[in-house]
């Protein structure tokens, strides 16, 4: 059997062993890739009427990875109207150029680390001025990744890649 199978087959049964059983809300949707899982655990307004969605990013791949989000997290309701998160709480955001490959460890922000096998946790705040009538969005993030093989911290030599993050139909209500 080809190793992808195995791989895919590997993955499928560990995320049915560690998901939550959650009946009374609706399945929300994820993003894969080979090297991260994104799904939306919770998403609702807070009592300052802020959309606050709760976000798990686990590491399914077989070594560690750091991460940091590139700000501009949007969501996007059925009507098109969109809005930009105010604050991420759990992931660091590059502000500054972000496109550097090596140059932002230590220079403007400390990437989160994953650990194999284990996950983050991150909670996007939207602002209340904006009343975001729909109970549907799409969530729409950037990450940038770097593969550390069995290291835990980041050097100058790691490959950063953008990762785009797609979550649709995200139920808000």
């Amino acid at each position: 059997m080809p190793l992808y199978y195995i791989r895919a087959i590997t993955c499928c049964l560990l995320l049915l062993t560690i998901a939550p059983a959650r009946p009374e809300q609706p399945v929300q949707p994820q993003f894969k890739s080979s090297e991260l899982q994104v799904t939306v655990n919770r998403a609702k307004r807070n009592a300052a009427g802020q959309l606050v969605v709760s976000l798990l990013i686990n590491n399914v791949s077989q070594e560690n990875l750091a991460l940091y989000g590139s700000g501009g997290t949007e969501a996007t309701t059925e009507t098109g109207d969109t809005v930009i998160s105010s604050e991420t709480k759990g992931l660091p955001v590059c502000t500054v150029d972000c496109n550097l490959t090596n140059a932002i460890i230590g220079l403007y922000v400390d990437p989160a680390i994953i650990e194999r096998g284990n996950s983050l946790a991150v909670t996007l705040l939207f602002p209340s001025d904006t009343q975001i009538p729909s109970c549907s969005l799409d969530l729409t993030m950037r990450i940038y990744v770097a593969g550390l093989a069995q290291n835990s911290q980041p050097s100058n030599r790691e490959k950063w890649h953008l990762v785009p993050v797609s979550l649709t139909n995200v139920q808000a209500c």
